[in-house]
């Protein structure tokens, strides 16, 4: 039982299996946004400055909800 006691069962972020996706330009078209994420089967998209720095992140959900 002491053995299970010290396993940490709490998922971290480590845990998690991600992939990492170059970020788009906050001028990127919401319709060639979109085509990434269902091209790369992704819901979210990082949105990056010219330097590389993270400016927000845009969805699927949003993609469609502001095009209608």
């Amino acid at each position: 039982t002491k053995l299970i006691d010290t396993v940490d069962v709490n998922p971290k972020i480590r845990d998690v299996d991600y992939r990492q996706i170059p970020g788009i330009s906050g001028s990127t078209s919401l319709r060639k946004a979109w085509e990434i994420m269902r091209d790369q089967k992704i819901d979210t998209l990082p949105v990056t400055s010219e330097e590389d720095e993270l400016q927000g992140v845009i969805t699927v959900k949003e993609t469609v909800s502001i095009s209608l």
